[in-house]
Formats: C-alpha cells, sequence, structure tokens
C-alpha cells in the first residue's frame, strides 16, 4: 500500500453499479458519500467538481468511513447473491487500491468472513482499457467509446458509463470464467 494514509486523501464518494452478468442488465446503484479521513484535499479536484473544504466538512450526507465501507461490503454480497462478484473499473491501478485501503485502514477486511473484500487484488479486478485493448488487439483501442454516460469523476455516473462500457465488450464476446 503506498504510504499509510494512501498520500493523506479521502475518498469523498463511493459509486457503484451491479451487473446481472447472465442477463447483462444493470442493477440499481451503490452511492455513498463518506466523511474525509483527511485535512488534506487536492486543490485542483475539488475546484473540478465545484467542491471546498467548507462544503464537503458541512454536508450532512456524508458518513463515517467504516460505516461506508460495512455497507458496501453488504450490499456486493447482497448484489451477487451467492455468486462471486467482480470489480469492473477503467483505472484497475488507482480505483481497487483506494478501496483496498479504506478496507484495510478501517479494519473492514476482518469482519465476517468476507473474502471478496480480502481478495479484492486477485483475478476478480477486470480493467475495462486493458480488456478493450486484448479484445481489439491494440492499446490505441479507445472502448471509452462506449460509454452511453459522460465522466464526469461523480461516482456513480463513471460507474454507470464503465457499466455501458462492459455491457458492450459482454455484447461482443468478452467472456468472464
Amino acid at each position: 500500500m503506498p504510504g499509510r494514509d494512501y498520500f493523506g486523501y479521502s475518498m469523498l464518494q463511493m459509486g457503484c453499479l451491479g451487473i446481472k452478468y447472465a442477463d447483462i442488465d444493470i442493477c440499481p446503484a451503490y452511492n455513498i458519500y463518506l466523511k474525509p479521513i483527511s485535512k488534506i484535499h487536492d486543490k485542483g479536484a475539488l475546484k473540478f467538481l465545484n467542491l471546498n473544504s467548507d462544503l464537503i466538512r458541512s454536508d450532512h450526507r456524508r458518513i463515517e468511513p467504516l460505516e461506508a465501507m460495512l455497507n458496501f461490503i453488504q450490499w456486493i454480497n447482497q448484489e451477487a447473491n451467492g455468486k462471486t462478484p467482480v470489480l469492473i473499473t477503467d483505472n484497475s491501478s488507482f480505483d481497487p487500491v483506494f478501496i483496498k485501503y479504506y478496507l484495510e485502514m478501517l479494519g473492514s477486511l476482518n469482519i465476517g468472513n468476507d473474502k471478496w473484500a480480502r481478495d479484492l487484488f486477485s483475478r476478480k479486478v477486470f480493467d475495462l482499457v486493458g480488456v478493450t485493448a486484448g479484445m481489439y488487439g491494440s492499446m490505441r483501442a479507445r472502448g471509452g467509446v462506449f460509454r452511453k454516460v459522460e465522466h464526469t469523476h461523480n461516482a456513480v455516473e463513471d460507474a454507470t458509463g464503465n457499466a455501458y462500457w462492459f455491457i458492450t465488450l459482454l455484447k461482443q464476446g468478452f467472456q468472464i470464467e
């Protein structure tokens, strides 16, 4: 894990969508706003999202990170319905690292028997950019054109775009074993 506090930054929003693989159908979204774990903010990121540290601190929608992560694990297990969940991301070197960091930092990995949370870096993470490049035989393949939702850095909107991108790959023959 890079640095004890992941360079001091906080995850402020987490968004995720379930995809029923057999039906190629999108499930309702998981969306949560987290209280920051640090006072350090990337000013450029805040400006891009029309936020500032005062707005973040006063936002009553934000919940404690431990509660958010426990709710996330519960949501994943509910959506997976006994099947092995898979994390689909357009940046496998960032999104799962941040999630795993929060799970480790908060001790959420040791709650219950949640194998998915402990195995987050195993074969259960697919990078859309890499999968698209592999399917099309070129690192220049741009799968982002399959998004039906603009990439805004809003967690749910980005997850929705990734879901449509992934569904397009499924329809074109990509299979998860």
